[in-house]
């Protein structure tokens, strides 16, 4: 997170996080059978909670998620400004998961205006 800010940053401050399957799995055995009921049931009332301005996705099931929000397939790693979510105008960001192998890194994988949209949008 300190990558987007390009400051030190304090979780449950700065950032919140959440996941889009939240039972407990071992190997995630599962996660892709329920994925869509646990989005479609639970993601708008937690991001609802949130006067956040922008969302980080990370990984393939985020991404999925907000491809499918958006009625699109998406990618690569990107930066959508404007996207009503719960209510509210937000920027998302989506990137590879943090586990991933290769780049996978805000500022390997974006360009440096999007890395620049972020920032002000952090503020």
């Amino acid at each position: 997170m300190e990558r987007a800010y390009g400051r030190s940053v304090e979780m449950g401050i700065d950032y919140a996080m959440t996941e889009i399957v939240h039972c407990k799995s071992e190997s995630e055995i599962g996660v892709n059978r329920c994925k869509s009921l646990c989005a479609e049931t639970w993601m708008d009332r937690i991001i609802s909670l949130s006067s956040a301005k922008v969302l980080m996705l990370f990984g393939s099931i985020a991404k999925e998620w907000f491809g499918n929000l958006l009625g699109e397939k998406l990618d690569r790693a990107g930066v959508r400004a404007g996207v009503i979510i719960a209510g509210s105008p937000r920027l998302v960001v989506w990137l590879p998961h943090p586990n991933a192998r290769g780049e996978r890194n805000l500022t390997s994988v974006l360009d440096e205006l999007e890395v620049s949209l972020i920032r002000r949008s952090l503020g």
